[in-house]
Parts: C-alpha cells; structure tokens; sequence
C-alpha cells in the first residue's frame, strides 16, 4: 500500500525515467538505454509511486506495464515533453534571430551611410542591421554597437579604436583653392563659408578654429546635417570644415579635402558595445567591416586614390 506524500514538483529526470521504462516495458532494458543501474531505476519509479500514491506500473515477473494510474501519468508526461520541445525550438529561433542582428547606432557622421550598410549586406546577406535614432538607448532600446567619436582618448574592454582623423577644408573639385596641398585657415578671411547651425557640437569647433585663425567666417549659409553641407560644398556654394575620414567614407562627390597648415586639430572615431555582453558573430563582422572600411579610407589618402 503507497502512502502519499506531501505534494511537491517531480523532477524533470525522474519523469523521462519512468518515461523511458514505460516505453521499453521492461527496467533492465530501461535502464541500459538511461545508462543507469537497474536498482537505481527501480529505486525512481518506487519512490515517484510513494509520491504520487499510486503504483504506476503492474509487474510480471521482468516484464511491466502502465498501470491506470501509470497510463495517465505517461499521456501527461508525454504532453509535458512535448510542450518543453516546443519552447526549446521557439528558444532556439529566438536565439538565432538575435545571433544574426545587429542594433547599431551612430552617434557621429558616416559618411554615405547608405553605401556603407548596402557593402556590409553584400558581404553577409544573413545579417540584419537595424539602425537605431541616438537616444534611442535612453528610453529603453538596447543597442548592440556604437559609433561614435571623441576628441579625447577612449579606453576600455568594450572600445575599439576605428582612427584618428584630423579637421580639414571641404572645398569643391571646381572651387579655386582645390588644387591646394594645404592651406592656412588663417588665410581665407575673404572665402565663403557654409557651416552648422549654433549650439551643435560641429558648430562648436569650427568656432574655436575660426577664433584660433582670429577672425570671424563670412557665413554664405547655414545647415544641421553634414550630408547638406556636403552637397553645398560639392555645389561651390561655399567651403566647409568638417572631418577628413568621417564625413567622407563611400562618398561619391565631387569634393576635396585640404588640410590645414596652421591648424592641428584632431579626434578619435571609436566602436564600443555594451560591457560585458557576449559578441555575437554577426556583431563581430560588423565590427570589422568598419575597421576594413576607414582602413581602406585613410589608405587611399585625402582625394581617394591610392
């Protein structure tokens, strides 16, 4: 006679035993299969029927079989396994999903962006890359790596190091100072300029160059996005400072890029992911396709020839 015990959770192991002995009808072959000793099944399946209450096998001599009481408790386990195969697989999607996504943010010019993303997809198709707003991160969203630079030294286990690249005059190929090697910012009092708007960080140091040079630019117009004033330098509305590698990777437009003889002024373009996050492959491809591409930038030199 079983005397019930208190009713607790049965252990995921305890029921793919009783599950594999009810298939095989026998405990000696049960137990082969588990790679456990006969004893110890039957020890398992005694002490899940003291459990339960129930004998849940009947036994004729070596041969068993499902009881009543065993016959329900096998369709539940049956159902069990079959739902947790079900959530595994669903797991396993997710996973794989994520393994080949790549929550990207840029917090500073990229060149023809466009372009950039379209020859990381041509190289690894299966890979998606979802491009985050910045800030995005601030109100919950989770980015899997950032661009972003800075005029100071960065350093740490979830940074790398992209470049350094200094500032520099964008003029267009048909402006008159193009086929300068350098030129002094100091010197272009009388150019026009086209610059961003106040109170950006862009505007901030082309200030701080224009009060290094001691003069003030003469502002032939204004515009927030780098993308706009490249398309004016291109379009000789103006000249522009702006960043030698940054601004100008992929980009297909007739502009030049000249540094300046008076001036050194320089920033670091860096990558960094979340501290102490597992890579995934596909983050790591991402990773060094922008190496391989500002590799390629700065080997190619200021006017994109090698």
């Amino acid at each position: 006679m079983f005397r019930r015990k208190p009713a607790r959770y049965m252990q995921f192991s305890n029921l793919r035993y009783f599950k594999v002995a009810a298939e095989e009808e026998n405990f000696t072959r049960a137990a082969e299969k588990l790679g456990v000793s006969q004893a110890y099944l039957s020890r398992i399946i005694h002490n899940l029927e003291e459990e339960i209450g129930v004998p849940l096998f009947n036994r004729f001599g070596k041969r068993v079989e499902l009881s009543e009481y065993g016959e329900t408790l096998y369709e539940g386990t049956e159902s069990y396994f079959r739902i947790l195969h079900s959530a595994k697989n669903e797991i396993r999607d997710a996973l794989s999903s994520d393994m080949q996504r790549v929550r990207f943010v840029a917090r500073s010019p990229l060149g023809d962006f466009p372009s950039v993303l379209k020859g990381f997809y041509e190289k690894h198709p299966q890979v998606t890359v979802p491009v985050l707003t910045p800030g995005d991160d601030k109100i919950g969203i989770n980015y899997d790596l950032e661009y972003f630079a800075s005029n100071e030294e960065c350093q740490g286990k979830n940074i790398s190091k992209l470049c350094e690249e200094r500032y520099v005059l964008l003029v267009s190929s048909n402006h008159q100072l193009a086929n300068r090697e350098h030129v002094a910012l100091k010197d272009l009092k009388n150019v026009e300029f086209v610059t961003s708007p106040r109170d950006t960080q862009m505007s901030r140091v082309q200030r701080f160059l224009y009060e290094q040079a001691g003069y003030n630019p003469r502002i032939r117009t204004y515009s927030s996005g780098y993308w706009a004033l490249l398309n004016l330098v291109e379009q000789n509305v103006g000249v522009c400072i702006g960043c030698e590698h940054s601004w100008l990777v992929n980009v297909d437009l007739r502009i030049k890029a000249i540094p300046f003889s008076d001036i050194q002024f320089k920033r670091n373009l860096y990558l960094k992911w979340p501290m102490d996050t597992y890579l995934t492959d596909a983050t790591i491809a991402l990773v060094e396709y922008l190496k391989n591409l500002f590799a390629n930038r700065i080997a190619k030199g200021l006017d994109g020839n090698v």
